[in-house]
């Protein structure tokens, strides 16, 4: 059951930057992100039954804006810019900057092998944006994404280990929101044209699935296998991602890029390791 619902999520986080690279042209990204949590965060609190204090939910609008306003929002601009397959990868280094903000703000300890791990990341990022430096804002757009989701998973973890990770998600998902509103405006977004039924199908897609049933599908195999075993769908997205992207939208990846891909999933590949042989020590030293 756990292994059906991570192959779903799986699925759904690694073609978001696929499905909507062909609304670019007609979409703000901007407003295209807004539409996409709009629609996920209310399917999510569908299958919300807990209530949290108004004091929190403030906190939760305010991280969750990390999010779906600054990440996902440049993310989607990195799309519009460069490559789907491209964006993809970068996004994927998140857990590498997780790793250097876990210690300042988790008081979690590097090790040597969480810096490999960086370093190797790293490496792998210089490789995919190696020749594309004439577009190279796209680029920044995607490692700068990459940064504020990290930032935004980081300082959403206390509030998951309180509340729940699907109740946390929801809430930051939704009321985030509320300061998408004065950037619309500001920015004065417009739609040239909207293509029935093939833009719908694409943004029930972004909404219901890549924002909504990809991270109930996510949480309720957490809840079987634990966290750390689910969190390896960020593992498969830049593989997949290339692949649905040279057929979906006939994208043709390069050899620095499919190298770079290669040498980013080995660094998060050497991160969870780590994090699966922690937990082998823990049960152990408690058997």
């Amino acid at each position: 059951m756990a292994f059906l619902l991570l192959t779903v999520s799986a699925i759904f986080f690694s073609t978001m930057e696929v499905v909507s690279k062909p609304l670019m042209g007609r979409f703000d990204p901007l407003f295209l992100t807004f539409l996409r949590f709009l629609i996920g965060g209310a399917f999510l609190m569908i299958f919300t039954r807990s209530k949290i204090p108004l004091s929190v939910l403030w906190r939760l609008s305010l991280i969750g804006a990390l999010n779906s306003v600054v990440a996902m929002g440049i993310l989607q601009l990195a799309v519009s810019l460069g490559y789907a397959s491209e964006a993809a990868t970068l996004i994927s280094c998140n857990p590498l900057f997780v790793t250097l903000m876990a210690p300042f703000i988790l008081k979690e300890p590097l090790n040597v092998r969480k810096i490999l791990s960086i370093l190797i990341g790293t490496a792998g990022v210089i490789v995919i944006g190696f020749g594309k430096l004439s577009d190279n804002l796209a680029f920044v757009l995607g490692i700068v994404s990459a940064f504020f989701f990290a930032l935004y998973l980081v300082l959403l973890k206390p509030y998951s280990r309180k509340f729940g990770p699907l109740v946390a998600t929801a809430y930051s998902s939704l009321f985030s929101l509320i300061f998408y509103v004065p950037v619309l405006v500001l920015s004065n977004v417009k739609i040239s044209s909207f293509n029935l039924p093939g833009d719908l199908f694409r943004l029930l897609y972004l909404g219901l699935g890549t924002t909504g049933i990809a991270y109930y599908t996510f949480f309720k195999a957490a809840e079987i296998v634990g966290m750390v075993k689910a969190s390896m769908v960020s593992f498969v997205k830049p593989a997949i991602a290339v692949v649905t992207a040279v057929i979906l939208i006939n994208e043709r990846p390069t050899w620095l890029s499919l190298s770079g891909v290669l040498v980013v999933m080995l660094a998060l590949f050497l991160s969870y390791e780590r994090k699966n042989n922690e937990n082998l020590s823990q049960i152990r030293s408690h058997g």
